[in-house]
């Protein structure tokens, strides 16, 4: 039965990267979380009228969750928490990391664990495809840097005779989704706030994009040369892991910074399952701080409130070793 119940004390509300931070005196993006439900305004009015934020700093709501960031300096950080901390309409106090690229090789190592085993890929390899697994009916959404969507991969698509019609970008407001064409290759392509449409080679001071989205969109659906039907894979060279799925495009990527600055949260998959992709592919991610954060929540509760919908996140690009999966690929509900 239940031991016990009590206030959600302030001490319970700092996440241990900030109280690290916070001795350390280091610099930290903070991200405060309210609680399920709440208003976003009522977070941050409690903020506001605490000064511990400014009025028209842009706050955010996660569909189900109010979040704030703020920017804080570290001789102050210590302060800062201890205020914010005391506020009822906070539950939880955490850091952000600016998101970064992961997924560096494909249809043998995923299909079977594999070498491919040359051009095309032996049966064996392509264990998948053997069992008419080609991504025939499905739309599959794929997060990322950005999309060359005018390359032979993503500009052909064999349902009922071939589309060579190209998918150009548009920014939505999510979780209201954008336009959809059900005959093209690229199935749509939304711009998420804060970022910019189509891919890039720009350094976010990780090295550079090397255009990351077009290359995670190829392998999750490219179909290059012969156009995949919906019985035959028709492999070519560059193929992805389902060369007839359609491709649902979410753009987070600036094209002049290289940085994932675009809106990711709850909202962004609400809209791709609005629009029909049930399945959506994240090969980005921050580092492992640890500890179970305000990513992870985030998907954790898009994932309870929408359990038809699929997250698949990347491992990283850091491993094999303990502690090197990162965020938000804890979250519990994410595969």
């Amino acid at each position: 039965g239940v031991r016990f119940v009590g206030a959600w004390q302030p001490a319970f509300k700092v996440s241990d990267i900030v109280r690290v931070n916070a001795q350390t005196k280091a610099d930290l993006i903070v991200e405060i979380l309210g609680f399920q439900g709440a208003a976003i305004g009522q977070l941050e009015a409690a903020l506001i009228a605490a000064k511990l934020m400014q009025p028209g700093v842009k706050a955010d709501h996660g569909a189900n969750i109010a979040k704030v960031r703020v920017s804080v300096k570290g001789a102050d950080l210590k302060a800062f928490v201890e205020q914010v901390a005391a506020i009822g309409e906070v539950a939880w106090i955490d850091s952000f990391e600016l998101p970064h690229l992961h997924n560096v090789d494909a249809v043998g190592p995923i299909q079977s664990g594999l070498a491919s085993g040359g051009n095309p890929p032996t049966a064996v390899a392509a264990s998948i495809w053997a069992r008419g697994l080609i991504g025939t009916g499905q739309i599959v959404a794929v997060v990322d840097s950005g999309l060359d969507r005018n390359q032979g991969f993503f500009n052909r698509y064999n349902r009922i005779g071939l589309n060579n019609e190209i998918t150009d970008a548009t920014t939505i407001a999510p979780p209201t989704p954008g336009p959809t064409f059900p005959n093209r290759k690229v199935f749509g392509y939304f711009v998420m706030p804060g970022a910019s449409g189509y891919d890039d080679n720009q350094s976010c001071g990780g090295g550079n994009t090397s255009f990351h989205g077009t290359h995670t969109s190829g392998t999750v659906a490219g179909d290059s040369g012969t156009a995949a039907t919906p019985n035959l894979a028709n492999y070519n060279a560059g193929d992805g892991m389902a060369p007839h799925a359609q491709l649902l495009f979410l753009d987070i990527g600036n094209d002049t910074t290289g940085c994932l600055s675009g809106d990711a949260g709850p909202n962004m998959f609400l809209a791709a399952r609005s629009a029909g992709a049930f399945i959506v592919s994240n090969s980005y991610g921050s580092g492992n701080s640890g500890s179970y954060n305000a990513r992870d929540i985030e998907i954790d509760d898009t994932l309870w409130r929408t359990e038809d919908l699929l997250l698949a996140f990347s491992a990283g690009n850091d491993g094999s070793a303990a502690s090197s999966i990162g965020h938000p690929a804890h979250a519990k509900h994410a595969l």
